[in-house]
C-alpha cells in the first residue's frame, strides 16, 4: 500500500493500479488553480507507476495428455499452499491453439481436487467464457492415478 498524501483529511491509499486511476480522476478537481500542487501530483503518479512491481505468470510445463495431444502448465507464482491444501491456477492448450486457465483446489489427504474458476480463450486470445463456480455448484473429486492431475497434486506436494 502507498499513501500518497491526504485528500479532505483522508489519507489516499493505493492498494490496486486500476483503483488508482479512478480515484486520481475523481480528485484531481481538488488540484485545481494549483500548478506546483499538479506538478508534484503528477511527478508521484509517474513515481508510483514505474516503480510498482509487476505480477507475471510463471507457467511450467506439466505435461501432455494424450490422445487430446492437449499440454498443461502450471503457474508456480501463484501457488498458495500449506501441508493441507494448495490453491493453484492451471493453463491448458489445445493443438488447434484454444487455452482455458483455471483456479482449483487441491487437498492433501485424501488427494482431491475441485474446480473453482475458469477462463476459455479462442486461439487468437478472446474471452469465450468466464465461470466463477459458486461455492453450493462446486464437486470435489478423487484424484485417479497416472492422470495430468495427478502429476500437478505430486508437483504441488513432492515428499
Amino acid at each position: 500500500y502507498y499513501t500518497l498524501f491526504l485528500v479532505k483529511n483522508q489519507p489516499f491509499v493505493v492498494t490496486e493500479p486500476n483503483k488508482f486511476i479512478i480515484y486520481v480522476r475523481k480528485y484531481i478537481p481538488y488540484l485545481k488553480g494549483c500548478d506546483s500542487m499538479k506538478k508534484i501530483f503528477l511527478s508521484l503518479l509517474a513515481i508510483v507507476c514505474l516503480s510498482s512491481p509487476v505480477f507475471a505468470a510463471s507457467w511450467y510445463y506439466v505435461g501432455r495428455a494424450t490422445p487430446s495431444n492437449t499440454v498443461l502448465y502450471i503457474d508456480n507464482a501463484s501457488v498458495y499452499k500449506n501441508e493441507y491444501a494448495a490453491v493453484v491456477w492451471l493453463k491448458k492448450v489445445s493443438p488447434d491453439g484454444r487455452r482455458s486457465v483455471a483456479r482449483m483446489y487441491f487437498t492433501h489427504t485424501p488427494p482431491t481436487y475441485t474446480l473453482l474458476s475458469a477462463v476459455y480463450y479462442t486461439p487468437n486470445g478472446s474471452v469465450i467464457r468466464n465461470v466463477e463456480i459458486p461455492a453450493n455448484r462446486r464437486r470435489t473429486m478423487s484424484i485417479p492415478p497416472d492422470t495430468m492431475v495427478d502429476k500437478v497434486w505430486h508437483l504441488i506436494w513432492s515428499y
